[in-house]
């Protein structure tokens, strides 16, 4: 994940600061730009705090990247001596793992969602069948009731 901001104003100093949790990861201050970038192991909130200290409003950008969109393709094309075609294709080439890891981790939420549809609509089965069937012992004990009852006045 990359979090850059930057003010616009001359004077400003704001401070950065980024937590998860109660754990600080990014914390900087009395700064007009900056920018930081940090890999995430845990999924979950994350809380960015930007504070202005300045005598006047300021104006903050913050960009947050993620995933094959945080990488700095130029640096790595640098440092690794690489054509722009091979850059170009290491880049589809993480798009590409991206939306693999994403369709792996919907395969699975849809697997726990199924399994819990068929337990719900199992259940609804169930309660059904046990209201048929309680509805049913109601109507004999009715009749058996009904039937004593006019016997006992001698109607039938």
């Amino acid at each position: 994940m990359v979090i850059s901001s930057s003010s616009e104003g001359d004077n400003d100093q704001i401070d950065l600061t980024v937590n998860y949790g109660e754990i600080s990861i990014f914390q900087d201050r009395n700064r007009r730009v900056m920018k930081t970038a940090f890999t995430s192991t845990h999924s979950g909130d994350y809380q960015i705090c930007v504070m202005n200290f300045g005598a006047v409003g300021a104006t903050v950008t913050i960009a947050i990247d993620q995933g094959p969109e945080a990488k700095d393709y130029s640096q790595i094309a640098k440092k690794e001596q690489l054509d722009p075609l091979i850059v170009s294709l290491r880049r589809v080439e993480d798009q590409l793992r991206e939306y693999h890891r994403n369709l792996l981790h919907m395969r699975s939420k849809e697997l726990k969602m199924r399994k819990i549809n068929d337990s719900t609509s199992n259940q609804v089965v169930f309660f059904c069948l046990l209201g048929v069937a309680v509805m049913f012992v109601a109507t004999l004990l009715q009749i058996l009731y009904f039937r004593n009852f006019l016997r006992s006045k001698k109607v039938i």
